[in-house]
């Protein structure tokens, strides 16, 4: 054997020899907990829309088979000495107040040293839009990949929570609207000095067409997905109402909002995930019938409607083309509607053979 093959057999060697080190070294696990919150009201029975307990399901043999899944993240975890643990904690809290029940679920998952924390409510249908929608992903799979990455390269803690939208409008509020539970901060005023910074929710259309991970502001948790790390940055309680007085009778922002909003001051990142929407179920009141009204049409939709202007019509100045004498049997005054309307119901015929 010449000296270069035996140098080429002892880096093959050599190699062989760190693969099966990095094969018998322990890994890291992380850990995962799920938790569920099925209270009904009444505190005497748990209940829950039958999506929750699907997407655990679901969930749970994902993780059960990841490592044998040969995706990205296995490898990417693998040589970074990280595993998926397949013992899932599995939390339930049918009680209230809330707030109480996610903090509750924080210090559960702290005692079984989970790593990653995820929340999802009673009333969530997750991964609504997955093999429906060509874009639609599930939310467990973006969350994990994620979390796990800040995780192994160090980078600050971060939250993942999927997009929903509020309640539908009542019969006697018709004028709301059913907005996502997204957050961003802006400025009321132009100066910096006496400028008031606040929470704007986003709008309908601002969301629509929106895809991939985005840093926010504040969201929801309904569908969240949370990197344990985040409760060693920001106080106790992680969960809490705010109120408008000191009466408590008004809330001033609800614990989703207020535990969101705080981790992103204190330099954690969240992520809306665009391509994970839920459905939020939500009891709808059915009232009467109601008409369309003329005070609710916009200004240039009724100029339009009472112009009665036609897409396959044009008004043409008669006289200008010099068609006054061709077409002088034809051409008629403009009939006038009530309140001095001029109707255009005919549509202006040019001859071929008319000259210019």
């Amino acid at each position: 054997m010449s000296t270069n093959e035996q140098q080429r057999a002892g880096e093959q060697m050599g190699k062989a020899r760190q693969v099966q080190d990095k094969q018998d070294r322990p890994k890291k696990q992380i850990k995962i907990a799920i938790a569920r919150f099925p209270y009904t009201g009444s505190g005497g029975s748990a209940a829950e829309h039958p999506s929750v307990g699907e997407w655990i399901l679901r969930t749970v043999l994902k993780i059960k088979n990841f490592a044998n899944s040969n995706s990205k993240l296995a490898s990417e975890l693998a040589d970074c000495g990280h595993e998926i643990c397949q013992n899932v904690s599995l939390l339930r809290y049918s009680d209230t107040p809330i707030t109480m029940t996610r903090n509750r679920a924080v210090v559960d998952a702290m005692k079984k040293n989970c790593d990653i924390l995820y929340m999802v409510d009673a009333d969530m249908v997750p991964d609504l839009y997955v093999g429906v929608n060509q874009f639609a992903k599930p939310f467990f799979d973006v969350s994990l990949e994620r979390i796990c990455n800040s995780i192994i390269r160090d980078d600050p803690p971060c939250i993942v929570f999927a997009p929903y939208c509020g309640p539908e409008p009542s019969p006697i509020s018709p004028l709301s609207e059913s907005r996502p539970y997204v957050f961003r901060f802006v400025a009321s005023g132009n100066h910096r000095d006496n400028a008031h910074i606040k929470l704007e929710m986003m709008t309908r259309n601002e969301v629509i067409n929106r895809g991939g991970l985005e840093k926010v502001d504040a969201g929801a948790t309904g569908l969240i997905a949370i990197d344990m790390r985040v409760f060693k940055v920001i106080p106790k309680p992680w969960f809490e109402y705010e109120w408008t007085d000191e009466t408590r009778s008004e809330k001033a922002s609800t614990e989703d909002v207020y535990f969101t909003r705080n981790a992103r001051l204190l330099g954690c990142d969240l992520f809306v995930a665009w391509d994970c929407w839920a459905g939020h179920v939500k009891p709808t009141t059915v009232g009467m019938p109601s008409p369309i009204y003329a005070d609710h049409i916009a200004e240039e939709m009724r100029q339009a409607i009472l112009s009665d202007i036609r897409s396959d019509c044009r008004i043409v100045n008669v006289d200008y083309l010099g068609y006054e004498n061709a077409n002088a049997k034809e051409h008629k005054e403009p009939e006038l509607a009530p309140g001095g309307t001029a109707k255009r119901r005919k549509k202006a015929r040019t001859s071929k053979k008319s000259s210019h």
